[in-house]
């Protein structure tokens, strides 16, 4: 699709066939343009054809579900940008004033919009813009409260979004294939008919609007009165003057990437109610608010040509594909080598050497291909790994080698197991060349470098200052938590959070050693299902015989009256973005000072999220348990 071609002919019905083709693309997870020339397009057709019904129509329907109108308005917003051709923020301001500089600011969420009609405090329907009742799979939504907490009648509309973290966890299973990003995998879940995908879809919801039943005159006020109804609403913060607002509106747009979400902009809506209503909508109540407008960030994504393809091992012996691409420049980075997560996205997209395609840098993640331009192929899979040159297999979704003396994989593993320790000076260079030389085959080999003294000192690169100073690091580790020496054995699908939860329910070594593979179930692990219990079934033989080698290298396990700090004794789950530092960093942080990470269950000491108010899952949780909750700031000041 040229969109220039389109711009310069200005052809109504063509330009409409194109953007109902491209939304139509979009949502079945195969977009066929940017969302930067698709805005540029939308915008043109306006500009020629202002009374258009294409947004009445435009809107996908999916076939089996019942047709409802909605209560409210459900139409697009407005556009705005920062413009530096033409006076940056000249735009901005004329909407600021005409909604009298006082305006409520929230995340414009990219996700499935919906709107909840609730009577006598009872969900009743789930419509959305297209005007398909999902209120079977809404009620699977477990951020969409069932009941309210006061017996009235509203409606409210909100955005059923797909965190970040669930999306990557979804993409590296068969069910999350086809799907390019976070918004596009929502948007397909809510759309099943299989109540069993949608549940374990892990959605969420946030409102950011609904009927004035509360006699507030204030957006804002709005807002905190439905909060208090059970309804997680959106983040929301009010501005007074123009300064302020875009000195928000460019933070906000620096931390989009460290969200737990997606977002492409930010919403600006008059703070008043009653200017609200004066204002009202294009057309007679039809069309955009009068009284809100998107303000959209840089675009997250660009058209570029594929050039073929690179492999990188990972160390449970998964490649991954990357591409190699024509240089484009993404939100201040330039990117050459997106991922493309494995080789089914591969097929998916039918990406062949010489094809245009959109590459995207969403959230400040690693950048990845979303989709091809024009015609699809069919690329030949490697049938060896790159590594060691073994025969590979193709499980269906990804490449695996299976060798387990292959170089990469020993590699990527003991790399991700000193991470793991965190020990300063090994750095990926020197695990490599101690690989090369033969003196480490695992992480118990990094516990008897120190044997290897004399002959550590003349390897190349290295002297007694660099040698000394790595082997004193490595000696600092020999004290290790139960927890940690669990997490070391790199056991699929059993990480840090898991293997400090074994831990704690075996106590010791001994009790891990005497445990019957066949009743591991009686352990009651958080989010252990069948599959993540068989996993620990048939690896737990292999978990024992690697800590003993560890113990044997001379590591010893610390007792829980070692664990020093001044959180020992306490746990913490995160949730939720923060703003001084990534959630990783955050969690390392109460280990380093003896605390535990764990999840919203009986025994958690504290629930850290900077939206204390809200009604989220976790959070109502909490409050059920007596589990107190507390923001970031008040963290830190724990942690002093």
């Amino acid at each position: 699709m040229n969109i220039n071609e389109l711009i310069k002919k200005s052809d109504v019905k063509e330009i409409y066939d194109a953007l109902k083709e491209a939304k139509k693309t979009y949502d079945d997870g195969n977009a066929i343009i940017s969302d930067a020339d698709y805005d540029i397009l939308e915008a043109h057709f306006l500009d020629i054809n202002p009374g258009s019904d294409f947004f009445d129509v435009v809107e996908t329907s999916v076939n089996g579900f019942e047709k409802v109108e909605p209560v409210m308005i459900m139409s697009s917003l407005d556009k705005t940008k920062y413009d530096e051709e033409n006076g940056g923020y000249t735009d901005l301001e004329k909407w600021f004033k005409k909604f009298n500089e006082d305006v409520c600011v929230t995340p414009k969420m990219d996700g499935c919009s919906v709107e909840l009609v609730y009577e006598s405090g009872i969900l009743k329907r789930a419509v959305t813009r297209g005007k398909d009742n999902m209120t079977v799979n809404a009620q699977l939504i477990k951020s969409i409260p069932k009941r309210l907490k006061e017996d009235v009648d509203i409606a409210i509309r909100g955005e059923i979004f797909l965190k970040i973290s669930e999306f990557n966890k979804l993409i590296q299973t068969p069910e999350g294939q086809g799907y390019s990003n976070p918004r596009n995998l929502a948007s397909g879940s809510i759309k099943q008919h299989d109540a069993k995908i949608v549940r374990r879809r892990n959605l969420s919801f946030w409102a950011h609007d609904c009927q004035n039943i509360f006699n507030v005159k204030i957006e804002e006020e709005k807002l905190n009165e439905l909060e208090k109804l059970g309804i997680p609403v959106v983040p929301s913060k009010r501005i007074t003057n123009i300064s302020d607002l875009k000195i928000f509106l460019e933070k906000s747009e620096e931390k989009r990437g460290v969200a737990d979400y997606e977002i492409d902009g930010m919403v600006i809506k008059s703070n008043s109610l009653d200017l609200q209503k004066e204002l009202g909508h294009d057309d007679n109540g039809k069309r955009n608010p009068k009284y809100s407008v998107a303000f959209k960030f840089k675009a997250a994504e660009k058209n570029s040509f594929f050039k073929g393809f690179k492999f990188q091992v990972g160390w449970t012996g998964k490649i991954t594909p990357v591409a190699i691409i024509e240089p484009i420049e993404l939100g201040g980075v330039i990117v050459k080598s997106p991922t493309l997560h494995n080789w089914k996205r591969v097929l998916d997209l039918g990406l062949t050497p010489g094809c245009e395609i959109i590459v995207s840098r969403r959230g400040d993640v690693i950048p990845q291909v979303e989709g091809v331009i024009g015609e699809k192929g069919i690329s030949e899979a490697p049938t060896h790994c790159p590594s060691c040159k073994e025969e590979i297999i193709f499980d269906g979704v990804f490449l695996i080698c299976e060798n387990p003396n292959c170089e990469a994989k020993i590699y990527k593993t003991i790399c991700h197991q000193v991470e793991i320790l965190e020990i300063d000076s090994l750095g990926h260079s020197w695990v490599n060349k101690f690989i090369d030389e033969g003196y480490v085959k695992n992480i118990s080999d990094v516990f008897r470098l120190k044997d290897q003294y004399n002959s550590l000192v003349n390897l190349d690169g290295a002297g007694d200052t660099s040698v000394k100073k790595i082997l004193d690091n490595i000696d600092g580790k020999r004290k290790l938590s139960l927890g940690t020496l669990l997490d070391l054995t790199c056991i699929p699908n059993v990480g840090t959070s898991a293997s400090n939860e074994i831990a704690d329910k075996v106590g010791t070594f001994e009790n891990l050693k005497a445990l019957d593979v066949n009743e591991l179930q009686k352990l009651n692990l958080e989010n252990f299902g069948t599959v993540r219990y068989e996993t620990l079934k048939r690896h737990l033989p292999r978990m024992i015989k690697l800590i003993q080698d560890i113990l044997d290298a001379g590591v010893e396990i610390k007792k829980d009256d070692e664990v020093g700090g001044d959180l020992n004794g306490k746990s913490y789950c995160f949730t939720g973005a923060l703003e001084t530092m990534k959630r990783k960093e955050a969690e390392k942080l109460v280990a380093s000072k003896g605390g535990r990470i764990g999840s919203v269950k009986k025994g958690l000491t504290y629930l850290v999220t900077n939206d204390t108010g809200s009604g989220s899952a976790k959070n109502r949780k909490a409050n059920e348990l007596g589990i107190e909750i507390i923001n970031e700031k008040e963290f830190l000041e724990m942690v002093k």
